[in-house]
């Protein structure tokens, strides 16, 4: 979804994707513009009767500490997405002040890395490897998480980050 609260549209593919949650228990991955979206989503989901725990927001590094950590504190999965060479600092940052939070159990990393659609002159392109990555694939394993463990992070907290919490993200619901 865009920005701002959800429109027409996005709130009715919203309540398709909780119809399919609530038939097979799966979790739903919500693309997300902002934390606007991402409160409307939440409040769509709640009015729906679905747990908080079956909503993944998406690039919700987009938005700032303090509305990731509202929306974590009711149990949303927080999702950091495109971690990449160029931006790990920020990465480290947003993922340092989760654990200060006290909220690693509610954050996954992505590197959504590989490729992107651009315009160019009203023609839309694919362009692989154009969004941060010199080295596709590699950005978490071989940057960003030694750069946690060097600042402090445990090889628990790490295995949370990359094993644990996505095995528990998408785990099918009962």
């Amino acid at each position: 979804v865009g920005d701002g609260p959800l429109d027409e549209i996005e709130a009715k593919l919203l309540r398709a994707a909780l119809l399919l949650h609530k038939k097979s228990g799966l979790s739903i991955a919500m693309h997300t513009g902002d934390a606007a979206a991402a409160n409307s989503e939440f409040e769509i989901l709640s009015s729906e009767g679905v747990r908080a725990s079956a909503m993944i927001w998406v690039h919700a590094q987009n938005a700032s500490h303090e509305e990731r950590e509202t929306l974590a504190k009711k149990g949303v999965w927080i999702s950091l997405d495109g971690v990449n060479e160029k931006g790990l600092a920020q990465y480290k940052e947003m993922i340092g002040k989760m654990k200060e939070s006290g909220l690693l159990s509610h954050l996954l990393i992505s590197q959504d890395d590989g490729w992107m659609v651009e315009e160019k002159n009203g023609a839309i392109q694919l362009e692989t490897y154009k969004n941060g990555n010199i080295t596709p694939y590699n950005s978490i394993l071989d940057l960003l998480l030694p750069q946690l463990l060097r600042s402090g992070f445990t090889q628990k907290e790490i295995d949370q980050l990359v094993i644990e919490n996505p095995i528990k993200a998408y785990a099918i619901q009962e």
